[in-house]
C-alpha cells in the first residue's frame, strides 16, 4: 500500500514536470515589425535672435533716512516715501523692499544710530518717460537711484518669441536640407521638435538730475533668442 503512494506520487511529479516543459516549449509569438521603430532621422540644431524696441520701463528707486533712534529713521522715512509716491501718482508705483537696521561705529563698536531704506519700483508704459521719472523721484525725495530696466510687456513678449521661434525653425530646416543633400537622401517629416526661448531686459544706470536739466535716459534693443532642436524623418 505504501509503494502504490510513493508511485502515484512519483507519476504526480512526472506529469507536472511534463506539464510545465510543454508550456515552456511553446513557440514565441511572430515579432510585429511594424511596431519597432526603424526610422531614419536627421537632427539639426536651430537658433535666431530678433531685436526690438521696449515697451516697458522699471525704475528701481529708494528712499533711505538715518536717525539717532529707529523710530525717528521710520518717522522721516515715511513723510519722504509719501511725498515721492505721491509725485509718482501718474504712473505704477509699488514698494519692492522696506528695511530698518542699525548702523555700526566698528571703531568704537557701539550702534551709532539707525537707517531706514524704502525701495520703490516705478512702471511706465512709456519708456520715454524713463528719465521723467527719475527726476521727480529725486526732487520729491529720492536719494538713490538703484537701476533702470528696459523690457517687453507680456503682450509684445509673445509675438517676438513666436517671431524668433519662426525663425529659428527656418535655421534648422536649412541646416537639415543641406545635410539631406549632401548625404543623396530626402526628408520626408518631422518626428520630434522641441524649443526654448528667452531675452534679458536692458538695464541703465542712471545719475539723476539736481537742476533744470532733464535726465536723458535711452533704452536701445531688447535681445530675444529662441532655439529649437528638430528631427527629420528621411528616406
Amino acid at each position: 500500500m505504501k509503494m502504490e503512494k510513493n508511485t502515484l506520487a512519483i507519476v504526480a511529479i512526472i506529469i507536472a514536470i511534463i506539464a510545465v516543459a510543454g508550456i515552456a516549449l511553446k513557440p514565441l509569438p511572430d515579432v510585429n515589425v511594424s511596431q519597432v521603430d526603424m526610422r531614419k532621422t536627421i537632427e539639426t540644431v536651430g537658433s535666431a535672435s530678433v531685436l526690438s524696441d521696449p515697451d516697458k520701463v522699471e525704475v528701481y528707486l529708494s528712499i533711505q533716512t538715518e536717525a539717532s533712534t529707529a523710530e525717528a529713521a521710520q518717522q522721516d522715512n515715511t513723510e519722504k516715501a509719501n511725498a515721492v509716491i505721491s509725485a509718482l501718482s501718474s504712473f505704477e508705483v509699488e514698494t519692492s523692499s522696506y528695511t530698518i537696521s542699525p548702523v555700526y561705529n566698528y571703531e568704537r563698536n557701539v550702534v551709532s544710530g539707525y537707517r531706514a531704506i524704502h525701495a520703490l519700483k516705478v512702471t511706465s508704459a512709456n519708456t520715454a518717460k524713463a528719465g521723467e521719472i527719475v527726476d521727480t523721484a529725486v526732487k520729491s525725495g529720492a536719494n538713490r537711484i538703484d537701476r533702470i530696466s528696459f523690457s517687453l510687456s507680456d503682450e509684445k513678449e509673445k509675438q517676438i518669441v513666436n517671431q524668433a521661434i519662426g525663425e529659428a525653425v527656418k535655421n534648422a530646416k536649412s541646416k537639415a536640407d543641406i545635410v539631406a543633400s549632401s548625404a543623396g537622401v530626402s526628408i520626408i517629416g518631422v518626428s520630434r521638435i522641441s524649443e526654448s526661448s528667452s531675452y534679458t531686459p536692458v538695464t541703465r544706470y542712471a545719475e539723476a538730475s539736481f537742476d533744470s536739466v532733464s535726465s536723458q535716459i535711452t533704452p536701445g534693443d531688447v535681445e530675444t533668442t529662441a532655439y529649437v532642436s528638430i528631427s527629420y524623418e528621411i528616406a
